[in-house]
């Protein structure tokens, strides 16, 4: 997740392919077999967003997520719809 899909597109997916964790041609998944998915939009459209597709992750992992604390709650709103019970 980036409030800007360029960063998404530009930044963290080849970062993702360069450390072998993503394969940056459309059609292929990681080694994993699994495929990321990148998220743009500020934290409550990325709840909202979860909620609606029903989308939850045994991990979530983020740096530099967030620099205001006004907005822990929106934060920990999507944590607690993002993470598998």
């Amino acid at each position: 997740h980036d409030r800007s899909a360029d960063v998404l597109r530009s930044v963290t997916a080849p970062n993702l392919a360069a450390n072998g964790l993503f394969s940056a041609t459309e059609d292929a998944a990681a080694p994993s077999g699994k495929t990321p998915n990148f998220i743009a939009g500020d934290w409550k459209r990325l709840a909202a967003e979860l909620k609606q597709s029903g989308l939850q992750y045994d991990v979530v992992l983020a740096a530099e997520a967030i620099y205001r604390t006004d907005m822990y709650e929106d934060l920990t709103a999507v944590l607690n719809q993002a993470l598998k019970p």
